[in-house]
């Protein structure tokens, strides 16, 4: 009998936790808002969970469940500039405008196997080749073993390190 009522109340508990929950409309477009972008990498993380990994639909939208508490959403797409931002519970929507740039993105293998947590040094290019590089950024890949987007204005190189 004492299992069969925690069992009941473990399966009150979760139900309970799912009835909290409410679905909230992202959205992802360009700098400008003109544009949606599709097929954007969406990474939705809270504290205690586990991320859930998402991608945009051709209008630039994705749902989000939020139960409590404040999720970290980050973006990336190839060509843009990487974004991440805050959803507080309560809020109806959130919109992520992604500035278009050139970027250095890609994934670390090793013997064609992913490398998470790799650190990947970029590098300035140098006029003179004779001349030390010099490191502008340093990125650890994500758990998909990605470069996160970096917004580049001059000539770079990266290499894992």
């Amino acid at each position: 009998m004492t299992r069969v009522a925690a069992v009941v109340v473990l399966l009150s508990a979760i139900a309970l936790d799912a009835s909290q929950a409410t679905s909230v409309a992202g959205r992802v477009l360009t700098a400008d808002g003109s544009t949606a972008i599709a097929n954007a990498r969406v990474r939705i993380a809270t504290a205690g969970h586990p991320a859930t990994l998402l991608v945009t639909d051709a209008d630039g939208r994705f749902p989000i469940d939020v139960s409590s508490g404040a999720l970290t959403i980050t973006v990336t797409k190839s060509g843009y500039v990487r974004r991440e931002a805050t959803l507080n519970a309560g809020a109806p929507a959130i919109e992520l405008r992604l500035e278009r740039a050139a970027v250095i993105a890609g994934r670390v293998l090793g013997a064609g196997e992913p490398i998470v947590d790799a650190r990947v040094v970029v590098n300035r290019v140098q006029a003179d080749p004779n001349a030390r590089s010099a490191p502008v950024a340093t990125v650890t890949t994500d758990d998909g073993a990605n470069i996160a987007s970096l917004r580049c204005h001059r000539a770079h190189t990266a290499s894992p390190s």
